[in-house]
C-alpha cells in the first residue's frame, strides 16, 4: 500500500540552518551541485547564501533555529519516496546510498507489505528511468472505496492510474510502486539530517489541499 496510504502526500522535512552536519565546514554534494550543506545547514546557491544567510547572520531567536523549511510533496504518498528507507537497492551504475548507523527505520513498506500486500498488486521499485510518473488518482469517493472500511486493499481498482502522456510513464498497478535512495538520492539525505513525518494523515479524503490546511493549523496528529 503506498501512493495513498499517507493520505496528505506530506514529505515534511524540517530544516534549521544550524551547524548539525559533521563535514561543517566544506560543502558536501547531496544529489547534485545545486543542492550543498554548508556550516549553515543548506542552501541552494551561493546567490541565496550571500543575501540570506549572511545578512541575517545576527538574528536573535529564542532558541538556536533559525529558519524551519518544510517540503511538502503534493499529491504523492510518503511510501511513494520513502517505502524502504533508509534501505536502498544501491545496483551497479546508480548513485548509491547508505545510511548512517543508528538510522531509524519509517512506518513504510516492510518486507510482508512488500512480498504480500493485501491489494491485487505487490509494490514493485521504480527505476531511474522511471523518475517522472502518472499523476494518481486522489478524488475524495476513489479514495474511500480504496480504503475498504479499512482492510486497505483496493488501490489498484480505485485509484491507479496509468493514462499520461511523455515524458511522463506508465505502466500496470503504478499506484503500488515506489523509489528508493538511489533515485529520490536529494530527499533521502536531507532525511539523514532532518526531522522527517512519517505518520501524517489528512483529516479526510482527497487531495493535497487539506492536508496542507492541516499541516499549518498543526492539527493533522502526526507525529514527528
Amino acid at each position: 500500500m503506498t501512493n495513498i496510504l499517507k493520505l496528505t502526500a506530506i514529505t515534511a522535512l524540517m530544516m534549521a540552518s544550524l551547524p548539525l552536519v559533521s563535514h561543517a565546514e566544506t560543502d558536501h554534494n547531496i544529489n547534485d551541485e545545486s543542492v550543498r550543506w554548508n556550516r549553515h545547514g543548506f542552501y541552494s546557491n551561493n546567490l541565496w547564501e550571500h543575501h540570506h544567510l549572511h545578512h541575517n547572520h545576527h538574528m536573535h531567536t529564542a532558541t538556536p533555529i533559525k529558519h524551519v523549511i518544510v517540503i511538502y510533496q503534493e499529491n504523492v504518498s510518503f511510501d511513494h519516496y520513502f517505502a524502504t528507507y533508509p534501505k536502498a537497492l544501491n545496483p551497479d551504475g546508480e548513485p548509491h546510498f547508505t545510511a548512517r548507523r543508528g538510522t531509524p527505520s519509517v512506518n513504510g513498506l516492510s518486507e510482508a507489505m512488500l512480498r504480500h500486500n493485501p491489494n491485487i498488486a505487490n509494490p514493485q521499485r521504480l527505476g531511474r528511468d522511471e523518475a517522472l510518473t502518472c499523476d494518481q488518482d486522489h478524488h475524495y469517493g476513489d479514495e474511500q472505496r480504496a480504503f475498504d472500511g479499512g482492510l486497505m486493499d483496493k488501490f489498484v481498482e480505485y485509484t491507479n492510474k496509468e493514462s499520461c502522456s511523455f515524458p511522463e510513464i506508465s505502466k500496470p498497478n503504478l499506484v503500488m510502486d515506489y523509489y528508493d535512495g538511489n533515485t529520490v538520492t536529494a530527499l533521502w539525505n536531507y532525511a539523514q539530517h532532518f526531522a522527517m513525518s512519517d505518520n501524517a494523515y489528512n483529516t479526510t479524503f482527497g487531495p493535497s489541499t487539506p492536508g496542507a490546511l492541516n499541516l499549518v493549523s498543526g492539527i493533522c496528529l502526526t507525529r514527528l
